[in-house]
């Protein structure tokens, strides 16, 4: 029969596990918004390029922007990646299991006998 300690204990592990999952979807959602805000406003510098191409830079696709609004579209793109790649990666931490190592792990521990996360040896489970 369960006790109040362990349905208490059992509640607080649900809501640090929701919490885990929580910043797992804010890191996706983060990464995304920022990469597209920096992506839409790399899109409009583009667009006001084109309104001042290079008349020496021309085919019969058309003109290119100056210089300077290709490098400009450049470094936004550089930026927003940098920067939603840290936003994702920090929101992703907070969402550790504490005491795991986010080094993917072998279904066997390093004895060999027990499968990982189990008390049971592997004879017990073929037995089953």
């Amino acid at each position: 029969m369960a006790t109040d300690d362990n349905v208490a204990k059992l509640l607080k592990k649900s809501i640090e596990a929701s919490n885990r999952t929580t910043y797992a979807i804010r890191a996706l959602v983060r990464f995304v918004f920022i990469q597209l805000t920096f992506l839409t406003a790399a899109f409009f510098v583009w667009q006001i390029g084109l309104l001042f191409p290079d008349e020496n830079n021309c085919s019969v696709l058309g003109c290119e922007p100056h210089g300077f609004f290709t490098f400009l579209v450049a470094g936004l793109v550089i930026t927003g990646v940098v920067l939603s790649s840290r936003a994702g990666w920090y929101e992703l931490s907070l969402s550790e299991v504490p005491g795991q190592s986010t080094k993917p792990q072998s279904p066997l521990t390093s004895n060999g006998d027990k499968p990982s996360g189990e008390g049971k040896s592997l004879k017990d489970w073929l037995k089953e």
